[in-house]
């Protein structure tokens, strides 16, 4: 246990000065939060100082010789039309009868002209999860278009919003998300396997697959939080408050356990930040649940998720704490929760070994943690987080920085909620570096022939004990996936040409229209 009471006496001892401030003095919380935060500290920066140089469209990089927009315009296209089965709502990867037709530069030929022929729709354990990004990025075109933009975002989030709360209904239970469901409106034959439950109520028609994971929630509460805040559409945003409320409601209820429907947690479904898990990342299990209360006191009709932010995770309150761990949880004496990102948001490894879906689930929870805390306090600490201890912090001689990566979606969420914008060091040329990788980002979301034998490797390996590169592997040479903002980007490639598998673009959307929504990314490129 850190010295808490410490940095609270130094704080105390100052409240005198602060009393003679008069109107300029911090409130009873604010004063509480500083008393809490590593090192007793204002972490508000001065953004004082010149403006950036202005972004570009990054013409040297347009391997495709087609524009951001007219890109964005056809997978905005292609995913209700082909990702979206009529009735079942959720995003999947499809199998099509012939390969996709294309031009000279494997440029995809429009679809009015080319209709597809649908024969496989996937399934998968994380579909709410890919599908939450798609929603996310419907939510950004949402509030960054007028016109039929702004119509279509609407008619997709009124498709697939319900889609994802079915979600939650199909399991019974409050709160309670499955990993995804089956029912006839999909291609292929029922499910086999373990964890499939018949569905509750009104979808008793359907079967869920149990044991959800952090990873899916992660993608939920993202996608629910930037719709809630983004989109007025009275219907689509009451669907995502039911959801964040929901979400909260379970939380507390089990304290900070997913429970299944068989009554036992599920195999990842610890969010307290010292759990077995949590023990080894207790940064990255802290994030998620300090986000996930916060989206959930933001979105429900009583106090109680805001008082247990207040009471359990940043312990400022002085009530009694006994209660906000599970009973059997083998380490219940935690500190409050922000010190665990300050000293141990651990998704580093110096051999190389990093879990990039656990990046993705930080930076997921980090955006609308910042994004929703109202203390300016609170928030200046968290962006700072985001700034020192997510986005650049390796210091073990492996160059590997979320920073150095090219990662379009990371580096506009990053630069969208750091404390100075595209001011702060590095963060002008990591969004213009994510233009870039938008510019070199496939038009159509096949498997191209690829082979990075080329590329020198590096002296250690991925996760899954495979070799990686020492460099970044360009973005129109990587295995295709989902959403490849959650691959290694330096894996190794070979992969031979396939243009039956077309695999949902709810990465390049994502990314492209939150550009749009920030600034980032000009209409015209």
């Amino acid at each position: 246990m850190r010295h808490r009471t410490v940095i609270s006496t130094l704080w105390l001892a100052l409240l005198p000065l602060l009393a003679a401030c008069g109107e300029d003095s911090p409130d009873q919380r604010t004063q509480d939060i500083l008393a809490m935060l590593p090192g007793g500290q204002s972490y508000v920066a001065d953004c004082a100082g010149p403006a950036p140089t202005a972004l570009t469209s990054c013409d040297d990089q347009d391997i495709w010789q087609q524009t951001l927009a007219q890109k964005a315009a056809y997978y905005d296209q292609m995913a209700p039309r082909y990702h979206v089965p009529e009735g079942h709502g959720l995003v999947t990867d499809i199998t099509i009868a012939n390969d996709l037709p294309v031009d000279s530069l494997t440029r995809p030929l429009p679809l009015e002209e080319n209709p597809l022929t649908t024969t496989y729709q996937s399934l998968g354990d994380n579909d709410g999860y890919w599908t939450e990004m798609y929603v996310a990025s419907q939510a950004f075109r949402y509030a960054s278009t007028t016109g039929e933009d702004k119509a279509k975002a609407l008619e997709n989030l009124r498709t697939v919003v319900p889609a994802v709360y079915r979600q939650l209904q199909v399991t019974g239970v409050e709160g309670l998300y499955c990993r995804t469901y089956w029912d006839e409106h999909l291609l292929h034959e029922m499910p086999s396997g373990d964890n499939w439950y018949p569905g509750a109520g009104q979808y008793s028609d359907m079967v869920f697959k149990g044991d959800v994971s952090k990873d899916e929630y992660s993608g939920h509460m993202f996608g629910m939080g930037v719709v809630y805040r983004l989109v007025d559409d009275p219907e689509v945003r009451e669907l995502a408050r039911k959801s964040l409320e929901e979400v909260g409601n379970h939380l507390l209820k089990n304290r900070m356990k997913i429970v299944d429907v068989d009554g036992l947690i599920t195999k990842h479904g610890d969010i307290w930040a010292t759990s077995t898990a949590g023990m080894f990342y207790p940064g990255f299990n802290a994030t998620l649940a300090l986000s996930w209360i916060k989206l959930a006191a933001a979105a429900a009709g009583t106090d109680a998720p805001a008082r247990w932010y207040d009471r359990c995770l940043l312990k400022i309150t002085g009530e009694n704490i006994d209660d906000c761990v599970p009973e059997d949880a083998s380490y219940g004496d935690e500190d409050p929760y922000p010190w665990y990102l300050a000293d141990g948001f651990n998704l580093y490894f110096s051999n190389c070994g990093e879990n990039y879906n656990n990046f993705s689930m930080g930076f997921l929870s980090m955006y609308n943690l910042v994004d929703y805390e109202e203390n300016p306090e609170l928030k200046a600490f968290y962006q700072w987080v985001l700034e020192e201890r997510m986005f650049q912090v390796r210091d073990d001689g492996i160059d590997r920085d979320i920073i150095t990566q090219g990662n379009s979606f990371f580096n506009f969420l990053a630069a969208s909620q750091s404390r100075c914008g595209l001011k702060t060091e590095g963060f002008r040329d990591a969004v213009q570096e994510g233009i870039c990788t938008l510019r070199r980002f496939p038009p159509a979301k096949y498997q191209r022939a690829s082979d990075t034998a080329d590329l020198p490797l590096a002296g250690c390996r991925d996760r899954f004990n495979e070799p990686t590169h020492t460099e970044v592997v360009p973005i129109e040479r990587r295995g295709i996936s989902i959403f490849i903002w959650t691959r290694n980007p330096y894996n190794t490639v070979q992969e031979a040409e396939n243009r039956t598998g077309i695999v949902a673009p709810s990465d390049f959307l994502l990314a492209y229209w939150m550009g749009r929504y920030y600034g980032y990314i000009d209409s015209r490129w």
